[in-house]
């Protein structure tokens, strides 16, 4: 491969590299996940299935303490925005990996099953959880009530994770025992993988048409200058 990439023309390795950067561009920068997650249509409540990171279609409780999350498996929270505190933690909504620089969900755009955002969310009982929310996906109000993604409990968390969340975000000992997911299932969903899918292809057909359009565009400069 390195040979042939050698043995290309300047110009041709030029539109090459142009053409691969403008197909990664349209491919992955503009945000379709978002695009696909206002047309999923919302969910109704299922005691059974694990629903985290969908929009509430109707019959979830809706938890106000950290009592009554203990009752319920999956459930909703409305919550004023002003008690929804943004943490600089990001984690792989469905892999392994977080950093705490925002800048690493912009240089990894093609990270698979999405990269979450951690919230500190103060409940009506005055408790705080810890909420991993898809906020790439959300639109948040200025100020007004807001209904959040579906609502599961996550007994499966890295440590390491929340225990960098606790050192940014004032949580007390009780509250810690409560991390809750509203991002993965949606991530895994047929929505979210489907348009995966589509911007593969898209990615694909944008190389090939900026391809053809940078030689044709060539050949025309050329046959200019000739004349």
């Amino acid at each position: 491969m390195p040979l042939a990439f050698y043995r290309l023309g300047d110009k041709a390795f030029i539109c090459l590299v142009s053409s691969a950067f403008i197909a990664f561009f349209l491919a992955y920068i503009p945000n379709y996940q978002k695009w696909a997650y206002e047309r999923t249509i919302p969910i109704a409540y299922d005691k059974s299935s694990d629903h985290s990171g969908y929009p509430e279609g109707g019959g979830y409780p809706e938890v106000h303490s950290i009592e009554e999350i203990r009752q319920h498996n999956n459930f909703i929270i409305r919550i004023d925005v002003a008690d929804l505190e943004p943490v600089d933690v990001y984690e792989s909504i469905c892999s392994d990996g977080y950093s705490t620089n925002k800048r690493w969900r912009i240089f990894s755009p093609d990270e698979k099953g999405g990269i979450g955002r951690y919230f500190i969310a103060k409940l009506e009982s005055g408790e705080r959880v810890v909420l991993l929310l898809d906020d790439t996906v959300l639109d948040f109000p200025k100020s007004e009530i807001m209904t959040l993604p579906v609502g599961k409990v996550n007994k499966g968390y890295y440590e390491e994770i929340l225990n960098e969340v606790y050192a940014r975000a004032e949580v007390d000992e009780e509250s810690k025992n409560w991390y809750i997911n509203m991002a993965e299932a949606w991530r895994k969903g047929r929505e979210s993988k489907k348009m995966q899918g589509k911007q593969g292809n898209i990615l694909v057909a944008a190389f090939i048409i900026c391809m053809l359009l940078e030689v044709i565009v060539y050949k025309i400069v050329v046959g200019i200058r000739r004349k």
